[in-house]
C-alpha cells in the first residue's frame, strides 16, 4: 500500500474520530481499526505435496537459504513471510480459535534453517524480512503451508485457519507428478466454493524436456477444468535449484496480489468508514431535525424511542427462539446425509485398510464428512439464516423508521452489509472453519480404535472377504453412528457460536444508532436548558436592574 494512499485513509478516520469526539460519541471501535488498519496484508497460503520444493522455491525468490527444505511432517508448521525494514523471526502459539496469540519466542536464523519447530507446540512461524524483492510487494503475507496430503490436520490448517483471511491461494505441483491426487481435487473444490482466486506454479521446470513440461501444464489445465470446474486458472513455471533458476511466474502471481492489494484494502476501509460515518450522520441528523423542539418534545422523542428499542428486542428474542428451533432439524438433515455417504464408503474403507491404506481412509472419511455438512449448511441451514435475516431487517423497519437498511443509504450505512449475502456466505465460511478444526481429532480417535480391530480381522487366518465383511459392517453398524453424531454436535455448536455472533452484532449496530440518536436528543435537551437558564439570568438581570431604576425616578420625583 503506498504511504499517500495510507495516509489518505488514515486521515479520512482521523477526520470521522475528530468529529465523532466533537460530539462526544464512542471513539474506542474507530481507534481500535486505526491500529488493525496498520497491519492490512493479502494473505496467500502456498499450499503443495511434499516435495513439490515450495521451500526451494521461496528461498530462490529471497536469493538466500532460509526455509528448511528437510522438514518432517511431525516438525512442519506454517511460515509466514512479509517484507518489513528489519528482519525477526518469531514462533506463535495460538488458541484453537486461532484468533488469540497465547505466547511467542523470538528464534535464531539457524533455528529457521534447520525447522525443527513441532505443531503440537506451535502454531505458526512469522518472519519479517528486508528483502528488494518484498519490498516491492509489501502488502503480500506469503505463507509456506506443511506439506498437502499427508495429514488430515495439515489439511484443515491450510482450509480453516487461513481460509477467513486469505485472499488467494498459490498450489504447486512438480513437472514429473502432475496428476492430481483425489484429496488435492477435494481441497480445489473448497476453494471453489468460496470463490477463492488460484493460482499454480509448476515447479522443478528444468527437471524434464520442454514437451514433457508443456504436457504437465495441458495435463492441470485439463484437471483443473474438468476435475475441479475452475477455467482459466493461471499456470506458471518456475524452477528453484540447478543452472537456470526461474522464479520469474512467481513473482508475477505476487506482484498482482499486489496489485488487487489497493483495491482490497479500499474494500475494506471504506466499508468501516460508512459504518462510522452511518453513526455519526444518524446523530447530525437527528440533531438538525429535531433543534427547534420544545424540552417536552424532546423528552417525549426519547422515551418514544427506547419504547420503539425495547419492543425490537423483544422481537428480535422472539425471532431469535423461532430460528433456533429450526437448527435441530437441520442438523437431523446432515447428520442422515453424513451417515448415507459414510455407509456407501464402507466397502471402500475395508478394501482400503485391507491394503494397509489407514492414513488414506482416514483422509477420505474426513473428506466426505466435510463435503456432507458443506452441503447440508448450503442447501437446509442458508436458507434459514436468509430468511431469519430478512425477518430481522423488517422487525427493524417497523420498530425504528429512521434507521435506513437500504443498500447505497447514508445514515444506518453499517447495517447494510449485515443484510447482504455477503454476511451469510462469511457466516457459512466461519462456521465450515470452526467445525473443519474441531472434527479431525474425534474422526482420528474413532478411526484408531477400529483400524486396531480391522488390521487384527485381516491378520488372522479368516479369508480376505470374509474379513472385508466384517469390517464392512462393523464400520456400518458401530463407526458410523459415531463419527456422524460427534460430527452433528461439533456443526450444531459451531452454528449456535456463529449465530450468536451475528445476533451480537446486530444488536450492537441497532443499539449503536439509537444511542446516537438519543445522544443528540440528550444534548439538544441540555442546549436548550442553557439557553432557558441564559434567558432566565437575563431576566433576572433586567427585573433587578429595572428595580434600580425605578427607584431612582421615584426619588428623582421626591
Amino acid at each position: 500500500m503506498e504511504i499517500q494512499e495510507m495516509e489518505k485513509y488514515e486521515n479520512q478516520l482521523d477526520s470521522l474520530k475528530s468529529m465523532m469526539e466533537k460530539y462526544e460519541l464512542d471513539t474506542e471501535d474507530i481507534s481500535a481499526y486505526e491500529e488493525e488498519m496498520k497491519d492490512f496484508h493479502v494473505t496467500t497460503p502456498m499450499v503443495g505435496r511434499f516435495s513439490t520444493g515450495k521451500s526451494s522455491l521461496i528461498n530462490a525468490l529471497l536469493g538466500r537459504k532460509l526455509l528448511s527444505v528437510d522438514t518432517r511432517p511431525e516438525t512442519s508448521i506454517p511460515t509466514e513471510i512479509t517484507y518489513g525494514p528489519e528482519e525477526k523471526a518469531v514462533l506463535v502459539k495460538k488458541d484453537e480459535s486461532g484468533r488469540k496469540i497465547l505466547r511467542t519466542r523470538e528464534v535464531t536464523w539457524d533455528e529457521v534453517h534447520e525447522g525443527n519447530f513441532r505443531v503440537d507446540e506451535w502454531s505458526v512461524l512469522q518472519l519479517t524480512l528486508h528483502d528488494e524483492f518484498l519490498k516491492t510487494v509489501p502488502s503480500v503475507r506469503i505463507v509456506d503451508m506443511p506439506g498437502f496430503g499427508t495429514n488430515i490436520a495439515l489439511h484443515n490448517k491450510a482450509i480453516n485457519e487461513y481460509l477467513p483471511e486469505s485472499k488467494a491461494y498459490i498450489l504447486t505441483f512438480a513437472a514429473r507428478s502432475s496428476t492430481m491426487e483425489k484429496d488435492t481435487i477435494d481441497f480445489l473444490k473448497e476453494l471453489k466454493f468460496y470463490d477463492m482466486p488460484v493460482y499454480v506454479l509448476v515447479t522443478k521446470s528444468q527437471a524434464v524436456v520442454p514437451e514433457e513440461l508443456q504436457q504437465c501444464v495441458d495435463n492441470l489445465k485439463r484437471q483443473l477444468t474438468k476435475g475441479v470446474g475452475m477455467s482459466g486458472v493461471s499456470i506458471y513455471r518456475t524452477n528453484a535449484k540447478g543452472k537456470h533458476i526461474d522464479v520469474e511466474g512467481f513473482k508475477t502471481v505476487l506482484e498482482k496480489l499486489e496489485a488487487q492489494s489497493r483495491e482490497l484494502f479500499k474494500k475494506e476501509v471504506t466499508a468501516k468508514e460508512r459504518n462510522y460515518a452511518g453513526l455519526l450522520k444518524q446523530y447530525i441528523t437527528t440533531a438538525i431535525n429535531k433543534a427547534d423542539c420544545s424540552v417536552s418534545d424532546l423528552e417525549e422523542e426519547k422515551e418514544k424511542k427506547q419504547k420503539n428499542l425495547e419492543d425490537l428486542k423483544a422481537k428480535l428474542e422472539k425471532e431469535r427462539v423461532d430460528f433456533q428451533s429450526r437448527i435441530p432439524s437441520c442438523i437431523q438433515s446432515i447428520n442422515s446425509d453424513v451417515r448415507i455417504a459414510l455407509e456407501n464408503f464402507a466397502l471402500e474403507f475395508a478394501e482400503l485398510m485391507a491394503d494397509n491404506r489407514q492414513e488414506t481412509a482416514r483422509a477420505r472419511v474426513n473428506s466426505i464428512v466435510s463435503e456432507k455438512i458443506k452441503a447440508g449448511l448450503k442447501n437446509t441451514f442458508e436458507p434459514e439464516v436468509v430468511s431469519y435475516l430478512g425477518r430481522i431487517k423488517d422487525a427493524i423497519h417497523i420498530a425504528l423508521p429512521d434507521i435506513h437498511l437500504d443498500t447505497g443509504s447514508t445514515s444506518g450505512g453499517a447495517f447494510t452489509a449485515l443484510f447482504s449475502a455477503k454476511v451469510v456466505e462469511k457466516g457459512i465460511v466461519s462456521i465450515l472453519a470452526m467445525i473443519g478444526l474441531k472434527i479431525p481429532n474425534p474422526i482420528v480417535q474413532i478411526l484408531a480404535g477400529l483400524a486396531a480391530i480391522v488390521i487384527g480381522l485381516f491378520g488372522k487366518s479368516n479369508a480376505r472377504e470374509e474379513a472385508k465383511a466384517k469390517a464392512v459392517q462393523q464400520f456400518r453398524l458401530e463407526y458410523v453412528p459415531q463419527i456422524a453424531d460427534q460430527a452433528a454436535g461439533i456443526v450444531e455448536s459451531a452454528i449456535h457460536e456463529q449465530m450468536e455472533n451475528i445476533d451480537h452484532a446486530i444488536t450492537k449496530e441497532v443499539e449503536a444508532q439509537v444511542q446516537s440518536e438519543q445522544k443528540a436528543l440528550d444534548d439538544l435537551i441540555e442546549k436548550v436548558n442553557e439557553e432557558k437558564a441564559q434567558k432566565e439570568a437575563y431576566l433576572a438581570e433586567l427585573h433587578e436592574d429595572e428595580e434600580k431604576v425605578d427607584k431612582i425616578l421615584a426619588e428623582a420625583e421626591m
